[in-house]
């Protein structure tokens, strides 16, 4: 009898998590010197949410340029609370360490964020489309902020 009730009480529980991918597919270079090279690591998770960010053109702390899409499983009070949020998809311009243009997305069914070829391949394709020319402006828009505090300083 008590198992029957440990078991109404923790299958519900059980119910709620979703099988989700937790990782990166796509690709990476070191630098915008280098060839892209090709990046497939990806393990199953469960959590409440399931959340898929397309990352069209990031780079990070290190120079290193990476496109694909990243799926992570819901796991933090914070994550669970922006996936509440959103509804769906939103844009973003910083993502773990990262800065770029991405899409971050939460869904609640099973596998719904592991991401197929075909989609790594339409990030891959949408990567000019979106404007990645602000990741040079960033760098210039540096420059005249570092220019313009020059010249205060010089008054």
């Amino acid at each position: 009898m008590f198992l029957l009730y440990t078991l109404m009480i923790l299958l519900p529980s059980v119910l709620c998590l979703y099988e989700c991918a937790h990782g990166f597919i796509g690709r990476m270079q070191a630098s915008r010197d280098n060839s892209f090279f090709p990046v497939n690591e990806s393990v199953p998770c469960q959590a409440a949410y399931c959340i898929r960010v397309n990352i069209y053109e990031a780079v990070d702390d290190d120079g290193g340029i990476h496109q694909g899409i990243s799926s992570r499983c819901a796991y933090t009070g914070g994550d669970r609370e922006l996936c509440v949020k959103i509804k769906g998809c939103t844009p973003r311009s910083y993502y773990d360490g990262m800065r770029g243009n991405f899409s971050l997305c939460c869904c609640k069914e099973h596998h719904c964020n592991s991401p197929t070829n075909e989609e790594v391949q339409l990030v891959y394709e949408e990567a000019p489309q979106r404007g990645y020319s602000k990741l040079s402006s960033t760098a210039s828009e540096f420059v005249i902020c570092l220019g313009i505090l020059f010249c205060s300083l010089l008054l």
